[in-house]
């Protein structure tokens, strides 16, 4: 079966749309760009196929991959206290341990979880990487809540966390940013038409419910804000109750970017889209990302905005819309981007339980 077709400029278009059988077999009826005639392709040997996640696709399973197999920036989990709580402070315990330990001042920084992230609530942490001992010691508050973490960290069953009380001032695993970053919350509801994804300051502390991407672009930004990623996510993302778990080994890693280098016109069409969404969130300055992005709320500057993006990434892709209902449909997105995967990695696709529609 064909995935794509070429019109006469070379911009690939989606085949397949409706799958019915008649006396000759089984086929895929489709409408092709070039004057709206009807094409028959023979049908797939899936259809008919539920497969793995759940949709009627190719039985192609995504494995779990150490780093991106696109040539994107990679993605880092967060920074992961394991202080019981004596690391990380609300607005009013900042406040007190700045009254009675002034000093302490230029220990913290802002800290973010992902739900932190949504729902723009800033939190503060204790970060001491590379402080001075002897400026530490002048801030006797702060002393005892570095002895509470390493009798915490004592008391765990983890020999690594054992490990780690040797060094009760630091969160036990150290990961930040030394420049503005990408962030993406690891868990978010799945009644959101998109992950909310943004921009963070090199000052903000990611905790360990936020991945972090340096370096990365507006293109990039564009992609993962649009339909086609959250398609793809819609599958493969693990699920927490019914929120998505997000992974960066199989949401980010695995994900088959469109290949168009930088100086492609449609390169350039979603850096401005993508740009185009942060201007329409900076409309709404008092709104957090749970507000923009709550289906009842969003606001139509950003919608719109949304769906230039979600056009410019489609045709990045040569995704074209469904000639049935003139609408992109999120399971022939999915069958493309696995078979996209397939090729990346070179990964068999499964036949030995397709059914048999004869």
């Amino acid at each position: 079966m064909r995935l794509y077709d070429t019109d006469k400029d070379g911009n690939r278009f989606l085949v397949p749309s409706k799958f019915y059988q008649d006396a000759n077999g089984d086929y895929w009826e489709c409408r092709a760009v070039i004057g709206g005639r009807k094409l028959l392709v023979p049908a797939p040997p899936w259809a008919g196929n539920i497969n793995p996640y759940i949709f009627e696709g190719p039985n192609i399973f995504v494995e779990a991959a150490s780093k991106p197999l696109c040539d994107v920036p990679e993605l880092r989990l967060g920074a992961t206290p394991c202080d019981d709580g004596n690391l990380i402070l609300t607005d009013e315990e900042k406040n007190e341990l700045l009254r009675t330990d002034p000093l302490a001042e230029k220990f913290i920084r802002p800290y973010m979880m992902g739900k932190d992230f949504i729902n723009r609530i800033t939190r503060w942490c204790l970060w001491m990487v590379g402080a001075e001992p002897a400026d530490i010691r002048k801030c006797p508050h702060v002393l005892e809540r570095i002895e509470r973490v390493r009798k915490f960290r004592l008391a765990s069953k983890r020999k690594i966390t054992k490990k780690c009380a040797e060094t009760p001032m630091l969160f036990t695993e150290v990961r930040y940013s030394n420049a503005d970053y990408l962030a993406i919350p690891k868990v978010s509801s799945e009644k959101r038409r998109y992950i909310p994804i943004g921009w963070l300051s090199t000052d903000v502390i990611a905790g360990d419910k936020i991945f972090f991407c340096e370096n990365s672009t507006l293109y990039q930004f564009g992609v993962l804000m649009s339909s086609v990623y959250m398609a793809w996510v819609r599958i493969v993302s693990g699920r927490l109750k019914s929120d998505y778990s997000y992974s960066s080994t199989i949401d980010y890693n695995c994900f088959p970017w469109p290949e168009i280098p930088e100086t492609h016109p449609q390169h350039l069409a979603i850096e401005k889209t993508a740009q185009a969404i942060l201007d329409a969130r900076a409309l709404y300055p008092r709104s957090s990302l749970a507000d923009l992005y709550d289906e009842r709320t969003m606001p139509p500057e950003l919608r719109k905005a949304h769906n230039a993006n979600d056009e410019a990434v489609m045709t990045a892709y040569g995704f074209k819309r469904h000639y049935e209902d003139d609408r992109f449909h999120d399971e022939d997105i999915a069958t493309n981007l696995l078979y996209m995967y397939k090729e990346l990695t070179g990964c068999e696709e499964f036949t030995d339980n397709y059914p048999n529609l004869h």
